[in-house]
């Protein structure tokens, strides 16, 4: 089974995500934010794929992955946020983010996007495309 990383400083979207992570086949890691997460992935050469809060304490999602591409360690990944502007979205997928998701998430959009990250070859995300999901105002 492969691992999926989870950083996400909020406890239940914490424990959503690792449900999700758990109903799609894999195995998760959990991180409470960029700088843990960091470290966990110096040591564990087996994640597969990242999902990332945009907003946390310490080292923010896009931190994270600003600093994994300058690395030259790319994940495909998953950002989840529900305070960020359409101009900071696009930003984050052109920086290295696969695939944005809004807060609440919707555990259908989650599942989704990590079997699309799933089927893609550790550090080949090129070519894979870059989506948003904004869920219609009701």
């Amino acid at each position: 089974m492969k691992k999926i990383l989870i950083v996400e400083d909020d406890e239940i979207n914490r424990r959503l995500l690792k449900n999700l992570v758990i109903k799609a086949g894999a195995i998760p890691v959990v991180s409470p934010n960029g700088r843990h997460a960091l470290e966990l992935l110096e040591v564990d050469a087996d994640i597969a794929v990242l999902i990332c809060d945009y907003q946390m304490p310490e080292m923010t999602g896009r931190q994270l992955i600003e600093t994994l591409v300058v690395e030259n360690r790319t994940l495909p990944t998953i950002v989840v946020s529900g305070v960020v502007s359409v101009h900071d979205i696009a930003d984050l997928l052109v920086t290295g983010a696969d695939f944005f998701l809004p807060k609440p998430l919707n555990a259908d959009d989650v599942l989704g996007y990590i079997h699309s990250c799933l089927q893609k070859e550790p550090g080949h995300t090129t070519g894979m495309h870059r989506a948003i999901r904004i869920h219609p105002k009701t």
